[in-house]
């Protein structure tokens, strides 16, 4: 989770990452919910995937709630 909170904190800056594939990463709602603040300032990020992680209900309703914030995004697996 602490990778993925690292994650967000970058994706804060970056303009130029269009893909992340996270896949198999035990990322739970924590590291989601860092991925997410990152996330809701990113405009270059169009794919993400965390497929294959533990992120729950929770961590699915952070995504989910991100989408209202983020237009560039527009694959989640």
């Amino acid at each position: 989770d602490r990778g993925a909170e690292a994650f967000g904190e970058g994706l804060r800056e970056n303009s130029s990452l269009e893909e992340l594939n996270l896949e198999w990463n035990n990322i739970t709602e924590k590291g989601v919910f860092g991925l997410a603040r990152g996330l809701a300032s990113n405009t270059s990020l169009t794919e993400l995937n965390l497929s294959t992680n533990p992120i729950g209900n929770k961590g699915a309703t952070a995504i989910a709630h991100l989408l209202k914030s983020n237009s560039t995004l527009f694959r989640i697996e």
